[in-house]
């Protein structure tokens, strides 16, 4: 008895050791899952052949002190295309007198979302590092995942709804990621960018909400691929909602004019608009006001609250609410109305709730502040009822990690259903999108034209149109730039010019809510715009030109 307890303590006492230094090594402090150990020394990851790779965290800006989410980027590629990120080569609007090089958008893949999570001002503005580990860096072997027109399958689940089968997705992040599996629950996350899903026309899906696996899968999109846009957007919202969120932030309703998010359906691809410029993606800083639909204020606008006034939205133009029911707490929406948007410039101007008026593409409030207080009613997110849409802070709320449940329970995990993410056949806020302004002045060379650029990858240009008093208007210059001299304009005769981006359309239905809108928005394929689009490859494959809506400036005349 007592030689066996000798020869047991020693080893209990051992193991009671390693299990303390294991958790020494595992302790993290920042909130955020990631050992600190890991932070400061790296971790190695192993194949099953043996093979192994480290990972330096700190060369990718991991740092104790502050939150941090790692992000492992993976993609498909095949014969002609691509699905691995793209930088978007626009530039942010900024001062005509600037030189070209300012304001650049980006200059890696997916750095519009690194920095918004730097920006964050999470912890007292210590912010959160996004730290991503590209596929071709890393895995093993270091090639893309071959491509595949569609992955996986999908299913009717007992409570009849359409699940997705995450088999096939499984086996690749398995056989790409080696022992990865050791890493979930601990800060990591693993993201592929694929073609599209079977059976489904989603742009993205998230493994759980919260999770640790996410997919984007553009290739559901005409052009293949999406822009730079596309794939910032879709990538951000997939990792929120690996990260807790929902599509209405802690709700799932969507299309919320009031939540600013690029959780929101409405600025997924196209970003959020601050200082009136889309291609701003982010989660949402504040918890704005919430909206009652049935006591919708024209003249109060959304928020007037300080640092809120500088950003845009838009609404969906819904259905006159008689016949709409009132909305219920315990029904989520499972589909919108979304044929039509009407922006909102600056949250605090007054909005035009009943769509009456058309957008005038100026950073200045159209409707003026005069307007009767009385209220009206309207379905302004087009999910089929009257209700009160809420407003979420999400950088307060992101769940980044979840500690292992007291018993070895596997922490809890609630499915996304597919069909709730964004289809990627509708049209997006391209189909309002405008020039924020128009600046047009007499100078000694002729009328210059200059406006504000609107930064998405699927703006390839701009049309200059110019009306004679009692004219028709034509179109008198094209191009990438966002200034104009207009050299033929004659002395004394008075003119009006107006400003109409060009897109590179990925969705049929999104150009035909265009062709809607604009009488000449389409160009023939054998028109010379379109020929020389494609020729200086602006106009990516399978994507249609499609002429936006004109912002009108003031009348001048050269003297």
């Amino acid at each position: 008895m007592r030689i066996t307890r000798l020869t047991i303590q020693p080893t209990l006492a051992a193991l009671a050791l390693a299990l303390a230094l294991a958790a020494a090594c595992l302790a993290q402090s920042d909130g955020d899952g990631i050992p600190d150990d890991w932070k400061v020394n790296g971790v190695t990851v192993t194949w099953p052949d043996s093979h192994t790779k480290h990972i330096d965290l700190a060369g990718l800006g991991v740092q104790r002190g502050r939150k941090a989410v790692i992000v492992w980027v993976d993609w498909m590629e095949g014969a002609g295309h691509t699905h691995r990120p793209t930088a978007s080569g626009d530039k942010y609007p900024v001062p005509f007198a600037a030189p070209p090089s300012a304001h650049a958008v980006e200059t890696a893949p997916l750095q519009r979302v690194v920095r918004s999570f730097l920006g964050s001002g999470v912890d007292d503005n210590k912010g959160v590092t996004l730290a991503l580990i590209w596929a071709d860096q890393i895995t093993w072997p270091d090639q893309p995942i071959p491509e595949q027109a569609q992955l996986g399958a999908t299913y009717i689940g007992a409570d009849n709804q359409i699940h997705y089968d995450w088999t096939a997705f499984d086996n690749i992040r398995k056989q790409r990621t080696g022992d990865y599996g050791s890493l979930f629950g601990k800060g990591f996350h693993y993201c592929a960018f694929i073609h599209s899903m079977t059976g489904l026309s989603n742009t993205g899906l998230s493994k759980g909400i919260p999770g640790d696996e996410f997919l984007v899968s553009l290739g559901v999109l005409d052009d293949q691929v999406g822009s730079a846009e596309d794939q910032s957007g879709t990538f951000m919202h997939e990792l929120g909602h690996n990260l807790g969120l929902n599509h209405g932030g802690e709700d799932d309703i969507g299309y919320k004019p009031n939540y600013l998010s690029v959780m929101n359906y409405m600025f997924q691809r196209v970003g959020i608009a601050n200082l009136s410029a889309y291609g701003h993606f982010d989660y949402s800083r504040n918890a704005v006001a919430p909206i009652d639909e049935s006591k919708l204020s024209q003249r109060d606008g959304i928020s007037s609250v300080a640092g809120l006034t500088s950003y845009g939205t838009a609404h969906v133009c819904g259905t006159p609410p008689t016949t709409l029911p009132a909305c219920q707490d315990t029904v989520t929406p499972t589909s919108y109305n979304i044929d039509s948007y009407s922006l909102v410039w600056n949250l605090s101007c007054p909005v035009d709730w009943k769509c009456a008026q058309a957008s005038s593409g100026t950073d200045a409030c159209p409707l003026p502040t005069s307007l009767p207080s009385d209220t009206i009613s309207a379905d302004v997110n087009g999910d089929g009822c009257i209700g009160v849409l809420k407003g979420y802070d999400d950088w307060s709320n992101l769940k980044y990690w979840q500690p292992p449940q007291l018993g070895g329970g596997v922490p809890f995990r609630k499915e996304s259903l597919p069909k709730r993410e964004l289809d990627g056949k509708l049209p997006t806020l391209l189909t309002t999108m405008m020039v924020s302004h128009v600046d047009v002045k007499p100078s000694p060379a002729g009328v210059a034209v200059r406006w504000a650029r609107i930064p998405l990858q699927r703006v390839i240009g701009y049309e200059v149109l110019r009306k004679g008093l009692g004219g028709r208007p034509s179109i008198v210059w094209r191009g990438k730039e966002n200034e104009y001299v207009d050299k033929s304009a004659s002395t004394g005769v008075p003119y009006i010019y107006s400003v109409r981006p060009v897109f590179a359309v990925s969705a049929l239905q999104e150009a035909q809510a265009l062709v809607a809108q604009v009488n000449d928005a389409v160009a023939a394929e054998a028109t010379l715009l379109e020929a020389r689009a494609r020729k200086l490859h602006l106009l990516p494959e399978g994507s249609k030109l499609v002429r936006g809506l004109s912002t009108t400036a003031a009348t001048v005349t050269m003297r």
